[in-house]
């Protein structure tokens, strides 16, 4: 059974202290963005070439797009410095965010589940890539321990710094919710890419709402807080569930008969 937890493994101005001072603008944006699906492709075609299993190719492929987005993340903050420091803005305390992050992806299972079983009414949730391949029994510990780390920590890293980071701040200047909205549609549909080519508009259906909801969450707290701390241990929490259960031996979760 594909369980229906989903993963969200896809500043702003002057009055954001805890981001860079200088604005960010669309166009670096757009090279990160480029950055980080290049290097995902050119992993992705290096770990085909070297013949590497299911599991290894598309470990290889995420790590391609986190090293892609933040070193050219890091170019372009380097050209910021004398304009001022970047700090993720993190805070004693920060940390409670994950259980606020939890209890929105609890509450999106709860109130998609209706809609994923008149979809998917053998296994209540569109199929996950990732999750199949945690799941086989023939996958190693350390490489389901690799895509917990990926899932919990490095996509709620680069997504942040992508989104509610450079995005964010690039349209802020527009308006507050200019810069929430814009971030939450442009942050969904990169989604897009990761449904059920199968049953396209069934898996949209279940994963997108809950993601949009969630970036509206993030992309207000961003501005609310005036840092990307909370944000990314609310996304980090909303990826830990499942994120947990691929960790979770499959044999373990089959119910007795």
């Amino acid at each position: 059974m594909a369980p229906l937890t989903t993963l969200a493994v896809g500043g702003a101005g002057s009055s954001l202290p805890g981001l860079v001072r200088r604005s960010w603008t669309l166009l670096d944006f757009i090279l990160i963005w480029l950055a980080g699906a290049v290097v995902s492709a050119l992993a992705a075609e290096a770990a085909r070439f070297m013949e590497l299993p299911d599991d290894l190719r598309i470990l290889v492929t995420l790590a391609g797009q986190f090293v892609g987005i933040l070193l050219v993340f890091a170019i372009l903050y380097v050209r910021r410095r004398a304009d001022g420091p970047i700090t993720f803005g993190l805070a004693t305390g920060d940390a409670r965010f994950v259980l606020l992050g939890i209890g929105f992806q609890i509450a999106a299972n709860i109130l998609m589940q209706p809609i994923a079983r008149m979809v998917y009414p053998e296994d209540a949730g569109p199929p996950q890539m990732i999750a199949e391949i945690i799941g086989r029994s023939s996958t190693h510990g350390a490489v389901r321990i690799a895509f917990f780390a990926s899932a919990a920590l490095l996509a709620p890293l680069t997504e942040e710094l992508l989104y509610r980071g450079v995005l964010f701040q690039a349209t802020r200047r527009w308006g507050a919710w200019v810069a929430i909205i814009t971030t939450s549609v442009v942050f969904t549909s990169v989604h897009l890419l990761g449904l059920d080519p199968e049953n396209f508009a069934g898996s949209a259906a279940i994963v997108l709402p809950p993601l949009f909801l969630l970036a509206i969450l993030l992309g207000w707290l961003t501005e609310r807080t005036g840092r990307l701390g909370p944000a990314f241990f609310v996304h980090s929490g909303f990826n830990l569930l499942a994120a947990l259960i691929l960790l979770i031996p499959p044999e373990l979760l089959q119910l007795p008969t």
